[in-house]
């Protein structure tokens, strides 16, 4: 499999990944949608919305797009992460807005090269924490962020009107 993890290698964003990294945080977004949001959306919809979402991310300073690449250098899996100040402490705090990773390079240790390699960048800055969020259904996020050391912290709760 091309995506073992010793085959993968860590580097920072470049703007000819803008595309991968649209594509690849878009088609994540639409397959994680409940049926009740995709009957009140589109796909060009949710792709228009982050694009303009990860143009701004990848523009602003404080933050870090990482990302995964193949051997041959192609992209295979990205995240995003910026600072935040936590609203009770005021500490700074690291926020992973997107991690991805292709399906073909899953389960082979490359989210977790992008996980400590923004831990990495969050030791070097100085937060105090680093939070990510994910539905309750994405399992293997969740089992990532787990075998990471992080701990559920909070639930989120909605109603169909």
């Amino acid at each position: 499999m091309d995506g073992e993890p010793n085959k993968t290698t860590i580097r920072d964003y470049a703007p000819e990944d803008a595309a991968f990294v649209t594509a690849a945080v878009s088609g994540m977004m639409w397959e994680l949608l409940d049926s009740d949001r995709r009957e009140d959306t589109n796909p060009g919809q949710v792709f228009e919305l982050v694009r303009v979402q990860v143009e701004s991310l990848c523009a602003r300073a404080d933050v870090a797009t990482i990302i995964a690449a193949s051997h041959e250098n192609a992209p295979i899996g990205c995240l995003l992460m910026g600072e935040f100040s936590h609203p009770f402490t005021g500490a700074c705090e690291g926020f992973i807005y997107y991690i991805f990773v292709a399906p073909e390079h899953r389960g082979a240790g490359v989210g977790r090269k992008l996980m400590t390699a923004a831990e990495t960048i969050a030791s070097r800055k100085g937060y105090v924490h680093v939070n990510l969020e994910t539905f309750t259904l994405n399992r293997k996020a969740r089992l990532l962020a787990a075998s990471l050391g992080y701990e559920e912290e909070y639930l989120g709760y909605r109603k169909r009107m």
